[in-house]
């Protein structure tokens, strides 16, 4: 890693970090920020401890950036409204809908708010604005783009964003009494009244000149000041000259706070660009969710397990245990290869994930213990346990737990524990290694990829997860439904809180040991031997103490090999069975 001055370190950490938060299809910016942690230069010449200073500024962004995120990309029903004042315009030219804060701040520039009114504004020249924006916009046919309302005297009456319908977020339409897209001709957004984060944001794309933005930009980027004016070729005194006017227009004295405004700016028009309503899959049939509720036991309170029952009704059951976040959806080419195999898959939302209650006491031995209670309910003597990447450990401690009843255990590209020279090798392990190596990240990280839960953000990300093997990307290419697959299986994992991956994250990161002794079941491992996730030295290391009856490779295949054999395991799986 390249030298760097304490400060310039810390800046571009705390980029790093409001980069990932905010920015929709952004998440190599938390590599970078791992990066910078593990590196640990950055804290050399700070006061304190080594690190220490440095760990407290990072952490102190995250809590604002996982409360930023939260705002901004919230998708749930039940989330609160965002700061943001909205005005809803159907195509007959009509109010549509507005919610308390619109009314405040819109009141000032149109006559009337009452839904189904006609929109007329106080001043004509504000109606020319509007109708040039319209135009300018084609109706709905750009993004979100600011729109100014000026008063006489030339000032700034208003600043807001038009919004085309496609771009309008749900939460928007929720808090502006809409029920859908349909009939919408446009939208209007501003900061509410009273300083709220918004304002900083918009008022960014009022006053700079091109040489304000262009110093503007390369400070948020993490240079110096010095640094940015050499990049610039400009004066130093020059560049002072250009942030002090900045500070004026904007408001504020230091630049840290710069840097964090302009932020918040992409962080509204992330929100604004991304409609939120596509966060959550729709379940229709046999694949909704069925639901098993645990009795309060002692101090341990009443809790619900949510699972699917897919494949042959009657046929032999199976365990399917995901990797970790995801919930237990399945896909349907899983389901009809288990179906001809004569397979019944049970997949099951591990507590805190998907719509599994949390559990206060959640571990693998717990977790096994749900299992077997869900086996008793399903009135099933006898089970195979099926497991992918990190829901290996779950399968292990639940063969174990139901003891004689498992016929086989079968891991596919297994993760058991974390190594630290595992994690190097591939954008995954980077991603999911460094948080191994700075647990107190772990909670901070899942709320932010909980807020920005959506096709946008998680497709690309996952999609370059499975870019470094040659052998994965091929199966991405010749099949596009599976990225949507596994984002849809992230956005159930995470619908409702993020309390299980996080704790599973933590459980590896704390070596958790796995209690096997009633394991009486055959291990099975496959693995992909051109697996850069789980690479086969690292495989055989983690399993040492495993007792594995059959490991077999599969040369020029890769992660996915879970996916491309689903079929040749069920089949393996019902044979043991007898």
């Amino acid at each position: 890693m390249a030298s760097r001055t304490a400060g310039n370190g810390i800046a571009e950490a705390v980029d790093a970090v409001y980069g990932f938060a905010t920015i929709p299809d952004n998440w190599e910016d938390l590599i970078r920020l791992l990066e910078h942690l593990d590196g640990g230069a950055e804290a050399g010449d700070m006061t304190g401890a080594p690190g220490e200073a440095f760990r407290n500024v990072v952490v102190s962004h995250l809590l604002r950036a996982q409360e930023l995120a939260d705002r901004l990309h919230r998708a749930d029903e039940t989330a609160p409204e965002a700061p943001y004042a909205y005005l809803l315009i159907d195509r007959d030219r009509r109010v549509a809908g507005v919610n308390a804060s619109g009314a405040a701040v819109f009141g000032e520039v149109v006559a009337s708010l009452e839904t189904g009114t006609r929109l007329s504004f106080l001043t004509e020249e504000h109606g020319h604005n509007f109708a040039d924006a319209l135009k300018r916009a084609g109706e709905g046919a750009a993004g979100p783009s600011i729109m100014r309302f000026l008063s006489d005297e030339g000032g700034v009456d208003l600043l807001c964003y038009l919004v085309p319908p496609a771009s309008v977020p749900a939460a928007m339409l929720r808090a502006g009494g809409a029920a859908s897209r349909d009939n919408l001709l446009c939208a209007l957004a501003a900061p509410e009244h009273g300083g709220g984060q918004g304002g900083p944001d918009v008022r960014l794309a009022l006053g700079l000149t091109h040489a304000e933005e262009r110093l503007a930009a390369r400070l948020k980027s993490g240079l110096a000041l010095k640094e940015a004016a050499a990049d610039l070729n400009i004066s130093v005194n020059t560049a002072r000259n250009q942030l002090k006017s900045i500070f004026e227009k904007l408001g504020i004295k230091r630049q840290s706070d710069l840097v964090r405004h302009l932020v918040e700016l992409n962080m509204v028009a992330a929100f604004l660009d991304t409609p939120s309503g596509e966060a959550a899959p729709v379940e229709t049939g046999g694949d909704a969710r069925r639901f098993f509720h645990l009795p309060a036991s002692g101090e341990e309170p009443a809790r619900t397990l949510a699972y699917r029952d897919l494949g042959a009704r009657n046929g032999f059951p199976v365990f399917v245990f995901q990797s970790l976040i995801v919930s237990g959806l399945m896909r349907p080419d899983e389901i009809e290869a288990a179906t001809r195999a004569g397979v019944r898959l049970i997949s099951v939302d591990r507590p805190g994930a998907g719509l599994s209650t949390p559990d206060p006491a959640f571990g693998y031995a717990s977790f096994a213990r749900d299992c077997r209670a869900l086996a008793d309910h399903l009135g099933l003597r006898r089970a195979a346990m099926f497991a992918w990447a990190s829901g290996a450990p779950f399968a292990l401690a639940a063969g174990a737990e139901l003891g004689e009843r498992v016929t086989g255990v079968m891991l596919v590209a297994p993760r058991l524990v974390f190594q630290p020279d595992m994690e190097r090798t591939h954008p995954a392990a980077e991603f999911f290694g460094g948080l191994r190596r700075h647990p107190w990240l772990i909670d901070a990280v899942f709320s932010i990829i909980r807020s920005k839960r959506s096709r946008r953000f998680l497709g690309p990300m996952i999609k370059r997860f499975f870019e470094g093997s040659a052998a994965d990307a091929a199966v991405i290419e010749r099949d596009p439904s599976l990225v949507p697959f596994f984002v849809d299986g992230v956005i159930e994992g995470l619908d409702v809180t993020r309390e299980g991956p996080v704790r599973e994250a933590l459980m590896f990161a704390e070596k958790t040991s796995l209690d096997l002794s009633g394991l009486t079941a055959p291990v099975t491992v496959w693995l992909g031997g051109d697996d850069r996730m789980n690479g086969p030295d690292d495989v055989r290391r983690m399993l040492k103490n495993i007792p594995v009856a059959d490991f077999r490779l599969f040369p020029g295949e890769g992660h996915l090999v879970a996916i491309t054999r689903f079929g040749e395991m069920m089949e393996k799986l019902k044979r043991e069975a007898g």
